[in-house]
């Protein structure tokens, strides 16, 4: 992970099978590079927790979040708390107030896509 682009620092618990990425401002990583990572090296990704800064928008009446400075968009769907998808859906109909910073938990789907559960936005 340490050779990935924009990575600046990883941590491992195979105990807890957990591995943290801290990435670097700026970076164009996505998470299926991520996940392609960990694949090739013989682990199973699952749950992704994330902090980004995207563009929210409507994209055939899905709500999306697409992160700024990578290729990569999330469908974006309620978490626990609601608050934070209604504030993004909210967010996304206001074309001078899209970009937003978000944190959610991404679940990768059948297809190969992810979804992220919204937890907060700001």
């Amino acid at each position: 992970m340490q050779k990935v682009a924009g990575v600046q620092t990883v941590r491992v618990s195979l105990n807890d099978g957990l591995t943290v990425l801290d990435l670097r401002a700026g970076n164009a990583v996505t998470l299926k590079q991520l996940r392609d990572v960990l694949k090739d090296n013989g682990f199973v990704s699952e749950d992704a927790r994330l902090e980004a800064i995207g563009i929210a928008c409507f994209d055939a009446g899905k709500l999306e979040s697409r992160v700024s400075g990578a290729d990569e968009q999330f469908v974006v769907v309620p978490g626990q708390s609601p608050t934070g998808y209604e504030a993004l859906k909210q967010r996304a109909s206001l074309a001078d107030t899209r970009l937003v910073q978000l944190k959610g938990v991404a679940h990768l789907t059948k297809t190969g896509s992810s979804v992220v559960e919204v937890e907060w936005v700001r």
